[in-house]
């Protein structure tokens, strides 16, 4: 699903990040080691992206992850089959393909914070879903129905408004000379934070309780626990860079990357000039031994 997310934040990506020049082709691995490091200190010196990146990694992993424990849950007292659970997979996918829909025709105006805040309240949406059914309050349908409605759809909508406006807001950010490194740092701790950091935090929060596989009881316990963290992140709100911030950023990227468009023509131009020179000095010095040859014959 991450993937899908990434392929389609990709297709809005400037076509000229491909263009890779002969010197980056040649490297070899410690000098490629070098150059990303170098892109990474050069990112994270803006201070709006460091900002965000600081915000994704608390909220992602501040908030306790129980979907293996649900998982067991499914397969344990729900009896759920594997059509069932692979139907829940299947149906986030569709959930995924259609909200993407209708954030890229509705919600691409909106500034970022207020996005977080709708996330947000879309996970305490999910979190609270989950316990009521735990509870055996299901509004009149079947469990699986009602997972498939809260945790599969809510859990793909989630991760759609973490990464795909923190995206846009970086392409914004980023000098284009970096900007593959830094989505790549991007994607790495968003992973890191929302797929494990939480579900080791989750896993310690458990040490208390005593979920397993065979005392699934106290599973309620651990999604109460997990739905009041949940407001965790309206506390790092004010770390997210404002729309202010972003323009500000945006205006100054933009001129670095003029700046560097403009001294990559001029040193374009001056190796052209060299190298235009050294043709000229060649067929001179080609002409002079041409005209050298017929005198030696004639001495």
């Amino acid at each position: 699903m991450l993937g899908l997310i990434l392929l389609l934040s990709a297709i809005r990506l400037n076509k000229s990040l491909e263009k890779s020049n002969e010197k980056i082709l040649n490297m070899g691995l410690c000098q490629r080691v070098k150059s990303n490091y170098n892109d990474v200190c050069t990112g994270l010196k803006i201070r709006g992206v460091t900002r965000l990146l600081l915000y994704l990694v608390l909220a992602g992993g501040l908030v306790p992850n129980y979907e293996e424990f649900l998982y067991q849950y499914m397969v344990g007292p729900l009896e759920f089959n594997d059509l069932q659970i692979a139907s829940l997979k299947v149906g986030g996918i569709v959930f995924t393909f259609f909200f993407l829909v209708i954030y890229h025709l509705c919600c691409l105006k909106f500034e970022i914070r207020f996005v977080m805040v709708f996330n947000i309240c879309f996970m305490l949406f999910g979190k609270g879903a989950i316990c009521l059914m735990l509870k055996g309050v299901t509004l009149g349908m079947s469990k699986f129905w009602f997972l498939m409605f809260s945790d599969s759809a809510i859990g793909e909508i989630y991760n759609i408004l973490t990464f795909v406006p923190t995206a846009i807001v970086y392409g914004k950010m980023i000098p284009n000379n970096i900007e593959s490194t830094v989505f790549s740092l991007l994607t790495g701790l968003n992973v890191f934070s929302n797929f494990f950091v939480n579900r080791m935090f989750g896993n310690f929060i458990n040490r208390f309780v005593g979920v397993n596989k065979d005392n699934l009881e106290d599973l309620y316990t651990l999604y109460l626990i997990s739905f009041f963290m949940s407001l965790l992140p309206l506390l790092f709100l004010p770390i997210i860079p404002s729309k202010k911030d972003i323009d500000n950023c945006q205006s100054v990227v933009k001129f670095i990357d003029e700046y560097k468009m403009v001294e990559h023509k001029n040193d374009a131009d001056a190796e052209a000039e060299g190298t235009t020179r050294k043709m000229k000095e060649d067929d001179e010095k080609e002409g002079a031994k041409d005209m050298a040859r017929p005198t030696k014959r004639r001495l």
